[in-house]
């Protein structure tokens, strides 16, 4: 019995080694991590300024401030100890995973194909390979959320009940107020609800029926108190917001953000095509008693993959939620696949699953390469930043550093808040340099100019403050600026064997969105083993 456990949560060990690469490579990033340290000091002062500090972006966020506050709290300003809490967040998520998928009527190993489709995902890596991410938190609650409406519904006890519909509501107010997205949830437990009027016995499954409805009034409850907190901390509306105005319901925002999802999808999660065309064809072919299961996997991706359309972009972490579904669905059809394979007589139905089957087989080792080189693209470019910021930090004092970087950008900014707050260098300035006067401002003693380096950039990929294109022209121009011949007194790079398959850009040409959208045009060979290289250049002026 104990082997056996361990061998259906085993996927829980298999995240560990996703996250090992990450865990002997910790680092601060420069996009977001800065900030949020220095929101989670704004609420160690005043716990209440959780509920404020994104008032004029328009944001609601304050349970991601607050736990935030608790894992610095918990490990203090050690990047290792933050990425523990990460893999803790994210063995949880992956356990929570499993048991749903079990107790919604799953076999074993469906259960723990689940746990694995989801711990190698793109956006499980892209999520928990960084820090200062709302999703993984946020899609904890819901699975709390989940697990508590399940499992509580069994008591017979009336209040044990009513204590379980307030303990999943609470958590996926939590969840709300982690991301305002969790809101969709509502739409996601209707759908699910339906779901159950069209297959379940109503005889038979009550039990089943009663749990959807309750999460359905969890959720509803869950988004008024959201509602309701946001409304008394007294922020603007969504559309005055200087961040969230940019949530848009407009056919051309939804369209774009369309094309960049099924961009991110089609390269990381490419096989779930032929899962899906082989869930279909065992649908019309063979008895489905698990077809609940499917459907509720179905309604959760497009639940959460909708949510994000009206935003004007769409980058990789977003669809953490959407790969959590996705997990289950593949974990519930890979199971039927082999059932099939196994008893199947028809020998046009086991052909064709046998297709299906033969596609997936040469996806998803495609995938895991795009996936496996995305990783190590992350861990280069934050070990670049990492080494950038100590350098500037042992730098004499009052040293100025200028880096040359279009204002405004997230680096400088980042950069200037690690220098002070984690390495403690108040005395350094870390400003933006220019031509001309500001160049010869740079020049007074102490002065100092960093410059991005980057080759073969990769897209879609890591988050990276500026474009290739962008950054060699800075760089010509700064040549010019300082003079041929000048010698860095520092140096970094960092090198990346690419091992990738495009599989997006077939896609991106079927929609017709090679001139539309960042992901799509993208010059890069179908199968691209170049080298990456990321790094900065520092010279003294």
């Amino acid at each position: 019995m104990v082997f056996r456990s361990f061998l259906l949560f085993s996927p829980v060990v298999v995240a560990f080694f996703v996250m090992l690469p990450r865990l002997l490579s910790p680092q601060f990033g420069l996009l977001d991590d800065g900030v949020t340290l220095i929101a989670v000091t704004a609420v160690s002062h005043d716990w209440t300024a959780a509920f404020t500090m994104a008032h004029g972006a328009g944001r609601f966020f304050p349970s991601y401030f607050l736990f935030f506050y608790l894992v610095h709290a918990l490990v203090g300003l050690h990047p290792f100890l933050f990425f523990a809490v990460n893999y803790a967040v994210f063995a949880a998520t992956t356990t929570g995973l499993i048991w749903l998928v079990r107790l919604m009527g799953g076999t074993p190993f469906q259960a723990w194909a689940a746990g694995i489709f989801f711990v190698v995902s793109g956006p499980a890596v892209e999520s928990f390979y960084t820090l200062s991410k709302q999703e993984p938190p946020q899609l904890l609650w819901v699975v709390i959320s989940l697990l508590i409406a399940a499992v509580g519904l069994r008591s017979r006890n009336r209040w044990a009940r009513l204590a379980g519909l307030a303990a999943t509501t609470g958590a996926l107010l939590v969840a709300d107020t982690t991301k305002e997205t969790g809101i969709v949830t509502v739409a996601v437990a209707v759908g699910w609800l339906v779901v159950a009027r069209l297959c379940l016995d109503p005889a038979r499954d009550e039990l089943y029926l009663t749990w959807r409805r309750r999460y359905v009034l969890a959720s509803l409850l869950a988004a008024a108190g959201f509602f309701a907190l946001r409304a008394s901390s007294g922020g603007p509306s969504v559309s005055q917001g200087t961040y969230s105005r940019l949530y848009s319901l407009q056919v051309v925002t939804i369209w774009g953000s369309l094309v960049d999802a099924l961009a991110l999808l089609s390269r990381d999660l490419a096989y779930l095509a032929p899962l899906a065309v082989l869930a279909v064809v065992l649908r019309i072919t063979r008895p489905r008693p698990q077809r609940p299961l499917l459907l509720d996997a179905v309604v959760w991706m497009c639940g959460w993959l909708a949510v994000y359309l009206p935003w004007s972009w769409v980058v990789e972490y977003y669809l953490l939620p959407f790969a959590f579904g996705a997990a289950a669905f593949c974990g519930v059809v890979a199971g039927e696949a082999i059932q099939a394979l196994r008893d199947e007589r028809r020998r046009g139905v086991r052909a064709t699953v046998a297709g299906c089957v033969g596609a997936f087989l040469v996806l998803f080792p495609l995938s895991m390469a795009n996936v496996v080189t995305n990783g190590a693209i992350q861990l280069a470019v934050d070990a670049a930043n990492y080494q950038l910021v100590r350098f500037i930090s042992a730098l004499p004092k009052g040293s100025v550093v200028r880096v040359n970087m279009p204002n405004p950008n997230e680096y400088v900014y980042e950069i200037g808040l690690h220098v002070r707050q984690t390495e403690g260098r108040q005395d350094i300035v870390v400003d933006y340099f220019e031509t001309g006067a500001g160049a010869r401002r740079a020049g007074a003693a102490g002065g100092y100019v960093a410059t991005l380096l980057m080759r073969c950039q990769v897209m879609p990929g890591v988050r990276i403050a500026m474009n290739e294109g962008g950054a060699g022209e800075l760089g010509q121009t700064l040549a010019r600026a300082l003079g041929d011949g000048r010698e860095p007194v520092f140096r970094i790079r960092r090198p990346v064997q690419l091992m990738m398959v495009n599989l997006h850009q077939p896609v991106c040409a079927l929609l017709g969105a090679r001139t539309e959208r960042i992901y799509c045009p993208w010059p890069a060979p179908f199968v691209d083993t170049r080298e990456f290289s990321y790094g900065w250049n520092v010279y003294r002026q």
